[in-house]
């Protein structure tokens, strides 16, 4: 049988319910890695004709085979039911960005560095702390945010001497379209 074809026809379809099998993030990184790994235990044979793997046959009395036991068979979640349903409903996205040259100079005090991966909520809080701590916000207006150098400097192209006031919902469009998505 062809490498190729013992992945798809039964690898994958073995893969329990809400699980899947993704051999490229395994520690072998390979089928061909983790069929040789296979073969050096026993468990079965390969061969190699012009370049393409096949499994020539399986060693059904090896030990490792005889003393498996199959928790999901019949499509029961297996031995530990409650963390494997947990597992399957933590499934999260979290918007980031990649800190950028442009940034850097806002960022740097909160020890990033350039390249580094920041949460949305990060940079709300960063950009928070950084308009407090340096007294930006507007007296009358609490949403708005006095740009001072610094600001400027990431924000604008070219530097101004006027006062410019932008809302922090403004603020965060402005920050965030200077740096690089990158989700997790």
């Amino acid at each position: 049988m062809l490498a190729s074809n013992f992945n798809k026809v039964h690898m994958i379809p073995a893969c329990p319910c809400g699980y899947s099998l993704d051999i490229k993030k395994s520690s072998h990184k390979k089928l061909s890695n983790f069929l040789t790994n296979m073969a050096n235990t026993g468990i079965i044979r390969l061969e190699t004709n012009a370049g393409v793997l096949k499994i020539t046959s399986v060693q059904y009395n090896h030990d490792l085979i005889r003393r498996f036991v199959d928790h999901y068979e019949n499509g029961n979640a297996g031995p530990n039911d409650n963390a494997n349903k947990k597992k399957e409903k933590k499934v999260e996205v979290i918007e980031s960005y990649n800190v950028t040259a442009a940034v850097l100079p806002l960022f740097s005090q909160y020890l990033c560095k350039k390249g580094d991966p920041l949460p949305v909520k990060d940079i709300k809080k960063h950009i928070v702390d950084y308009v407090s701590k340096e007294k930006l916000q507007d007296e009358t207006n609490k949403q708005l945010v006095h740009l001072n150098d610094l600001l400027k400097a990431v924000l604008l192209s070219k530097t101004t001497p006027e006062d410019i006031v932008i809302s922090y919902e403004q603020l965060m469009k402005e920050v965030t379209s200077k740096m690089t998505s990158d989700n997790e």
